[in-house]
């Protein structure tokens, strides 16, 4: 089976992302049913570089995403007219019309479809609502979707009415591997707060509910119970307004000793920040899977989550949950981990990691291997 494998973005890609393809390539190449396989992405992401040379895998430049595509660039279209793919995977929630090849999509975004839009600027709301066109023609047009999440494919059957054999839950994976990865202290986190801090991570915009962790500590602070924050991500350039009025919340709080704004961090950096937390708090709005919440899991943090779509059903009975925008909801949740003695502290560490042993890369790349060769012979 020969798989054309297509990454159509505008040039960038997210970290959660970058590791599906990190984890799949590999293991797809690898795979005695699979041929060869043509992996297109924009150029300037150079995902050869960071996966490596791989057997039977063929890299070639998609070009850029375009809003109303007639189909591939035409470098794209010859590539694959002389690789003359059995499936089409477009592991984005993309449409690509090419000729008659049946086509696979996957949904990994669901901020434009699940999100409350008011939360964002007026031209991000335009944004989310031509993602979301997109993303409703690609599920429509393509004979096969990849949802994430039970939350995803439940999402697309009963709010778009979407066959439910269509739609088949595929989980990103966990990586044993990845307990031993190396890792390094942030220079912007000073030492002695090593074991002491809570930890936020992922692109700083609203949908990431940062201020869920504010008004907890606002609370906490007033109890006589202060605590540290250390947030990772960068600021999208679109939402310097929501970094800002989150700065302006910290100042308001009497909180700029309490929290600080590490920026984008490497991996090394990340695994140092999620194996010395004092525990990981998930405050997102909405996720379609959110591969933060396993690499937390996976080294073993001590996990408190919003109880949005789809947290619950990734971290199981691992995390403690809270109502979001329920600041003293979260503060009590804090407070049960600075009172916890050790003991718990490691049993809910041991469950995590074990929460994360129930999913599997391996397993990911099985299934959708299936499907793909499933959808190519109908």
């Amino acid at each position: 089976m020969k798989i054309a494998l297509i990454n159509i973005t505008r040039g960038g890609m997210s970290g959660g992302y970058r590791v599906y393809l990190e984890k799949m390539l590999p293991r797809l190449s690898a795979s005695g049913e699979i041929s060869a396989i043509l992996c297109a992405t924009p150029g300037q992401l150079d995902v050869r570089s960071w996966v490596g040379d791989l057997p039977k895998v063929q890299f070639v430049d998609s070009g850029a995403f375009r809003l109303f595509p007639r189909g591939p660039r035409p470098p794209l279209r010859a590539a694959l007219d002389a690789f003359a793919p059995d499936v089409v995977f477009v592991t984005l929630e993309r449409h690509m019309p090419y000729g008659h090849v049946p086509q696979v999509t996957m949904i990994h975004n669901m901020e434009p479809l699940a999100l409350d839009s008011r939360v964002n600027p007026v031209l991000e709301r335009i944004k989310n609502l031509l993602r979301r066109r997109q993303t409703r023609l690609a599920v429509d047009k393509a004979q096969r979707v990849v949802a994430v999440s039970d939350f995803v494919r439940d999402y697309l059957v009963d709010r778009w009415g979407t066959e439910l054999s269509k739609v088949h839950t595929i989980h990103y994976g966990y990586d044993p591997q990845d307990e031993h990865a190396p890792a390094s202290r942030p220079p912007a986190v000073r030492e002695d707060w090593t074991g002491e801090f809570f930890f936020v991570a992922g692109a700083v915009r609203p949908s990431r509910g940062i201020e869920d962790a504010l008004e907890a500590m606002k609370l906490l602070a007033a109890r006589g119970r202060p605590v540290r924050l250390v947030i990772a991500g960068a600021v999208d350039p679109r939402m310097g307004f929501y970094r800002r009025r989150m700065g302006e919340m910290i100042a308001r709080y009497g909180l700029d000793d309490s929290v600080l704004w590490a920026g984008r961090l490497s991996r090394d950096e990340m695994t140092w920040c999620y194996r010395n937390c004092r525990a990981f708090l998930m405050t997102s709005r909405v996720e379609s899977f959110g591969m933060i919440a396993m690499e937390a899991m996976s080294l073993g943090c001590v996990c408190i989550s919003a109880d949005n779509p789809c947290l619950p059903e990734v971290f199981g009975h691992c995390a403690a949950f809270y109502p979001p925008r329920d600041a003293a909801a979260l503060a009590g949740a804090i407070e049960d981990v600075l009172d916890a003695d050790g003991e718990t502290l490691q049993a809910r560490r041991v469950a995590a990691k074990a929460r994360a042993g129930e999913f599997s890369w391996d397993e990911c790349a099985k299934k959708t291997i299936e499907l793909l060769r499933e959808t190519a012979t109908r």
